[in-house]
Formats: C-alpha cells, sequence, structure tokens
C-alpha cells in the first residue's frame, strides 16, 4: 500500500496515488458479514467491497454490489454493522462474498479522502445500491487508483478527472 501526494500548485490541485491491494473474496454465511473477515481486518482502515455471484459470470467474476470504506473504525468493525436483514438485502440471490483493502489516508480532510475514492470506484462499477454517490465526484483533486489483487470487476486503474480507465 502506498500513498503520496504531489502538489499541483500551478492547478491549484492535488494528485493523490492510491494503490489498493485487493484480499481474495470470503465467503459469507449466515447473517454476520464480519466472521468471513481475518483478524488484520479489524486492525486496520481501509475499504471493502460486497461481491455476489451472478448467474452470467459465476462466482470467479463476480459482480460487485456494494462498495464501502471504514476511515473511522477498523474495516471489521464497519462490516460488523452489515447483519440480518441489509446483509440479506445486499445478497438478494445468489453466493456473497467480502473482499477489502487497506490503506491509511493521514492528515487534514482525511475522510473526504476516503470518501472521494470510494464515490470514484462507485461511479466506475455503478451497483445499483450506489447510484447517489455517482452523483458527488471529487471536483478538487486529482487521483491515481490502481486495483491489485482479487479486483474483480473493478479496472486495474483509474485516473480522475482524466477519466482514464486501464482493463
Amino acid at each position: 500500500m502506498a500513498l503520496r501526494a504531489f502538489d499541483l500548485t500551478t492547478l491549484g490541485l492535488y494528485h493523490w496515488d492510491v494503490d489498493l491491494d485487493w484480499k481474495r473474496p470470503r465467503d459469507i454465511e449466515g447473517d454476520d458479514a464480519s466472521v468471513a473477515l481475518p483478524e488484520e481486518a479489524f486492525e486496520h482502515r481501509g475499504i471493502y467491497r460486497f461481491v455476489r455471484e451472478h448467474h452470467r459470470h459465476g462466482f470467479a467474476g463476480g459482480m460487485t454490489e456494494r462498495i464501502g470504506i471504514a476511515y473511522d473504525q477498523s474495516i471489521g468493525k464497519r462490516v460488523s454493522q452489515y447483519t440480518g436483514a441489509p446483509l440479506r438485502g445486499i445478497r438478494n440471490r445468489g453466493r456473497l462474498s467480502i473482499s477489502y483493502a487497506l490503506f491509511d489516508f493521514d492528515g487534514q480532510e482525511r475522510r473526504r479522502r476516503y470518501e472521494d475514492v470510494e464515490h470514484i470506484l462507485c461511479f466506475f462499477v455503478q451497483p445499483v445500491a450506489n447510484t447517489q454517490k455517482t452523483r458527488s465526484l471529487p471536483s478538487s483533486a486529482w487521483y491515481r487508483i490502481t486495483n491489485r489483487g482479487s479486483r474483480g470487476d473493478l479496472p486495474k486503474e483509474i485516473v480522475f478527472p482524466a477519466l482514464l480507465v486501464s482493463e
């Protein structure tokens, strides 16, 4: 995981490199998503996504159903809030798994940076559950998001606002 900020003073903008190494999806059994997570997820902040098996793609090519962030608590603690009916609503039909990537923004406007990354990913994946986030894309910062590991349907690289997507 690497985060670097470059001052683009000529444009009055900042460029953030965000390297997301997605962990292998873990099946969720029952009504508590946090039981599928290892201990490291309870020790770090980052981003997570629920992946649902789809009849056209099978589980290996599962579709990202929901993307979320954990900026003020660990990923495990945040995911533990998805229990019962909310989790069944995400599951809908088919097997459900969870994948996550650890990263940490420090300093000013930390929450906004986490939300920017979340909203950019939602914009490109556009799951139905996150359509409202596609209307709140960042306007004052440039991002390069690299997705590695078990990225599923996420593009390899996103450069925003240039809207460059690399499959």
